[in-house]
């Protein structure tokens, strides 16, 4: 996510093609390594597998002494057990900031999107970190929701007043801008509505080893979490075998 919001930074700068290109290939390819791709429970242990489109990463974890559904939980906040994961949230949010501050003038309107785009992104992300319990997340679906919303309507006029302001002409007179402006406002309305459906559906079950190390499935939807829970309480009740569980 990091290498993406430098990929984005040295576009808008023009500090050359191969910086972009590094940055941006470097940032696709670490996210699709560190994609959660399916949970297996083999002999008396549970293999957690990443990677897209084939399994690049394999974590076994073994000794399980917990498990819960955190999205259940009145309380449960993944922050708690996860802290480190709020650094590179945080580091996505401040560093187009950062770069305002450190150029010292604003970038050209139709870039606001885009600028405001990884910002949107850090805040939503640690929201959901933070606000993980079902009260909280009728929040944050409303939240994510209004953003979506707005992300479209009302920043697309106020980069199109703020463009004629400075510039004294139509954005619309210079269409590859025009482009800019929309893909930032349509990607961040796109990822705001997956964050309401995420807060919404899907399910984040926790298990503890022994050794007091956590570690979070993603599953789609309480059913499916339910079946993740039951089937790692038979394997901490005695050693069994199983397959992959669907969705998880």
């Amino acid at each position: 996510m990091v290498l993406m919001v430098f990929a984005l930074i040295a576009a808008i700068t023009s500090s050359g093609s191969w910086l972009f290109l590094a940055t941006f290939l470097c940032g696709v390819a670490l996210n699709l390594v560190g994609c959660g791709r399916r949970v297996v429970l083999r002999g008396d242990s549970i293999v957690l597998e990443y990677g897209f489109p084939k399994t690049f990463i394999k974590v076994v974890v073994r000794d399980v002494v917990e498990v819960f559904d955190i999205s259940e939980l009145s309380r449960g906040r993944l922050a708690r057990y996860f802290k480190i994961s709020l650094l590179p949230f945080t580091l996505v949010m401040v560093l187009p900031l950062a770069y305002v501050v450190v150029k010292g003038s604003y970038p050209n309107p139709a870039y606001l999107s885009v600028m405001v785009l990884p910002v949107a992104v850090g805040v939503l992300l640690t929201t959901f970190f933070i606000f993980t319990s079902p009260s909280y997340r009728k929040f944050l679906r409303r939240a994510a929701a209004v953003t979506a919303v707005t992300s479209v309507s009302v920043m697309s006029f106020m980069i199109g007043y703020l463009y004629r302001d400075v510039y004294g002409t139509s954005i619309f007179q210079r269409p590859a801008e025009a482009a800019v402006a929309m893909a930032g406002a349509v990607l961040l309305a796109l990822f705001a509505a997956l964050i309401a459906v995420m807060a919404g559906r899907n399910h984040v079950v926790v298990i503890v080893d022994s050794k007091g190390r956590h570690y979070a499935i993603g599953t789609r939807g309480p059913e499916v979490a339910r079946e993740v829970i039951s089937e790692v309480l038979k394997l901490m009740t005695s050693a069994g075998r199983g397959e992959g569980v669907d969705g998880a």
